[in-house]
C-alpha cells in the first residue's frame, strides 16, 4: 500500500465509479477494516465500503464480505 486509507486509490476509485459499486475489497499487509469512503473521479463522486483484508485472512473471505454486506 503506497499511501493509507486516505492516500490516492486511483484504480480502484475509477473503478467504484464506473461500476458504481457499492463495496471493494482490498487484500493487503495492512490490518483488517471497513471504511466509508468517496471515490472522486472526473467531478463524479461515489460512497462506498472499502474493506482491508490481510493476506493472512484470505481463507475467510467469504464470511468477511458477508459480514461487511449484512453486519449482525
Amino acid at each position: 500500500m503506497k499511501s493509507g486509507i486516505r492516500g490516492t486509490i486511483k484504480s480502484l476509485h475509477s473503478y467504484v465509479i464506473k461500476k458504481q459499486a457499492d463495496l471493494a475489497i482490498r487484500i493487503s499487509s495492512s490490518k483488517p477494516s471497513i471504511h466509508e469512503l468517496t471515490a472522486k473521479v472526473n467531478m463524479q463522486a461515489k460512497t462506498f465500503k472499502l474493506v482491508n483484508i490481510p493476506f493472512y485472512m484470505i481463507n475467510n473471505l467469504e464470511g468477511i464480505i458477508n459480514e461487511a454486506i449484512m453486519p449482525a
